[in-house]
């Protein structure tokens, strides 16, 4: 008799010692990061400093793939404006206040700190 036949309820029964139990949502896939899902990963809608974050933990974390890196980085010093806060210091105050929307807590010295890193024009 084989021990993960269902029972009478309909649900199987325990799995054998030893084997590994995934969830049912869990996604065991690698996700290849190319521009175009980076895009959609990162909308204009985002925050300066939401996008500027998810770039800090991919690069941060030791699991990401070399090709993903690359992918991300390349993505970065493609698209400055993604990850560059705007002047919230101007005349303007309705100008600054959008800014301040705009960047969240974004760090104004990440690009100049991500091409040094990383390279590019400084």
């Amino acid at each position: 008799m084989c021990s993960l036949l269902p029972t009478s309820k309909g649900r199987g029964s325990t799995p054998p010692p030893g084997w590994v139990q995934f969830a049912p949502g869990m996604n065991t896939k690698r996700r290849t990061m190319t521009e175009g899902y980076l895009n959609q990963r990162m909308p204009r809608s985002n925050t300066v400093a939401m996008n500027q974050n998810y770039v800090r933990k991919v690069l941060s974390n030791p699991n990401t793939p070399r090709i993903n890196r690359e992918e991300v980085i390349a993505y970065v010093l493609n698209h400055p404006d993604k990850f560059t806060p705007v002047a919230d210091m101007t005349d303007d105050p309705e100008q600054n206040e959008w800014a301040r929307k705009r960047n969240g807590a974004a760090e104004h010295g990440f690009m100049r700190e991500f091409r040094r890193r990383y390279g590019g024009p400084q």
